[in-house]
């Protein structure tokens, strides 16, 4: 094992790196500056490039990494760069897929799907692609065309959002499958999660459904970066990778990817399930990094194709200038994204200026 530089485990959504070398390490390190996101933010006076975010992870010490599953074609290409390439040079492993314990159920008969909505159904309920994404317009029925698509799967949903999308999604489960509250398990806080995975591990719970903040699956993740094993003492009891097998969820169902998009795609490093739904009315970016870490995460071979956005709105262009155009911001701190809400903030500290553009609005 001496000619061993790392022990690869591949997931269903990521691959792991660990009981590396130094140069495994090294390899881990290169690979991952790849995937850093750098930002301009004020310092001293000045703008500074700093690192802002990193769309890859690994623990306090080093000495496990984790890459998105679908970077593992370039993490294989870097192993040729380096003359490492050899597979006696590391070791892998495939665990693969628990199945989870079917769990039945029904769409109301009311609901029924639209034409256009057929198709997704049929895309979201097969096993690939493993990372499917269905982009509709608002009031299009994404939400709908998913718990249809859990009716033809027939597996236990588990869906990771917002707090303020929690009771929207209770109340969708009701409706769709004439569930009652006490079938869903939501998870909201830390304390209510290490409660709910110690009590599945005692088979003392029943439930269909479960909806978790994604806050709260986000501190689990950042607390195990820091902590790793330690996390089990703090009442976890599992690793984050092995939340969906344990909890019994075959589908891993996240609302409103691109909000929160760093999260979502970190959550990807730790997932393990058969199912992978995600849902958006606008994966779009401007960010030619964002939209590579877009492309990863779901490559537009395998997204669902949607019907074209219907348009409601005839835009005008309205051309305006400032006597100091230097005191408006034209980006949010640590974008370098247009944002006419940091427009707008910037008139507003200034009341001769608020009063101007109030007028050019009336």
């Amino acid at each position: 094992m001496s000619n061993i530089h790392f022990v690869m485990t591949i997931y269903s959504h990521h691959f792991i790196i660990n009981k590396i070398s130094p140069v495994g390490r090294m390899l881990c390190n290169k690979f991952a500056s790849r995937y850093v996101q750098y930002g301009l933010v004020p310092g001293g006076g000045m703008m500074h490039r700093q690192a802002l975010k990193v769309f890859a992870a690994a623990n306090g010490d080093r000495t496990e990494f984790r890459f998105h599953i679908n970077q593992l074609p370039d993490w294989y290409k870097l192993l040729l760069q380096y003359g490492y390439d050899n597979p006696t040079l590391y070791k892998t492993i495939k665990p693969g897929i628990k199945p989870t314990v079917n769990t039945q159920y029904v769409v109301d008969a009311k609901w029924k799907p639209r034409d256009y909505q057929i198709p997704i159904i049929e895309y979201l309920s097969k096993p690939l692609p493993i990372c499917k994404l269905v982009g509709l317009a608002t009031g299009l029925g994404k939400t709908a065309s998913a718990l249809m698509a859990v009716e033809k799967i027939q597996k236990m949903p588990c869906i990771i959002v917002k707090p303020a999308y929690i009771e929207k999604w209770t109340e969708d489960l009701i409706k769709t499958y004439n569930l009652k509250l006490e079938d869903i398990m939501i998870i909201q806080g830390g304390k209510h999660l290490t409660a709910f995975l110690t009590k599945v591990a005692e088979g003392s719970l029943e439930y269909k459904a479960i909806i978790i903040s994604n806050k709260t699956f986000q501190i689990w993740l950042t607390l195990y970066e820091k902590h790793k094993e330690d996390t089990l003492e703090m009442g976890y009891v599992i690793h984050p990778h092995q939340f969906f097998e344990h909890a019994n969820c075959g589908v891993r169902l996240i609302d409103e990817v691109h909000q929160d998009f760093h999260f979502n795609f970190k959550l990807d490093l730790y997932t393990n399930v058969e199912y992978a739904i995600s849902l958006s009315a606008t994966l779009i970016t401007t960010d030619p990094f964002l939209r590579t870490m877009h492309d990863i995460a779901y490559p537009i071979k395998d997204r669902c194709p949607s019907p074209p956005i219907l348009k409601y709105i005839r835009s005008y262009a309205v051309h305006y200038r400032f006597h100091k155009p230097d005191k408006i911001k034209t980006s949010e701190y640590g974008s370098k994204n247009y944002s006419h809400g940091a427009v707008e903030k910037s008139i507003l500290k200034h009341v001769p200026t608020t009063n101007a553009y109030l007028d050019l609005i009336n």
